[in-house]
């Protein structure tokens, strides 16, 4: 699970920080990934679903990794939510879903959840917020 805090000093919005809109793209990719996964669908095709969301936005260069992978024994593991992944989603799959945006000189941003695939779709694993956090302090 990853979520990103946005430094930004005290007295300033969230909205007013540099990544802000960046973080909203990240997040509408994750739950783009997330609305896509189900029994049948393929790897690749939560992939696309995510990096449409931050290529239509203007960042695609800027999204370097796989959208997720499975979990197991080891914590990066196949299959993976890859352009290049055919593995089809089968009810029982635990999977993460962590796409991310990095501007060099910026910084980046990721939002990941660990997911089930279900009969139904996906259930986040997870009950943390995905609301922008702020602080003021580094």
């Amino acid at each position: 699970m990853t979520r990103t805090l946005l430094v930004n000093g005290e007295g300033v919005s969230a909205e007013s920080h540099p990544l802000f809109d960046v973080y909203q793209i990240v997040l509408q990719a994750q739950l783009a990934a997330i609305s896509a996964i189900r029994p049948g669908v393929r790897c690749q095709q939560i992939d696309d679903a995510a990096r449409r969301v931050i290529t239509e936005s203007g960042f695609g260069d800027y999204f370097g990794h796989n959208t997720g992978h499975a979990i197991g024994i080891e914590v990066h593991e196949d299959p993976r939510f890859s352009p290049r992944d055919t593995t089809t989603l089968q009810p029982g799959m635990l999977l993460t879903v962590e796409p991310g945006i990095y501007l060099l000189g910026q910084g980046g941003v990721r939002i990941e959840d660990v997911v089930l695939v279900t009969p139904q779709g996906a259930e986040v694993l997870y009950a943390m917020p995905k609301t922008v956090l702020l602080t003021g302090e580094a």
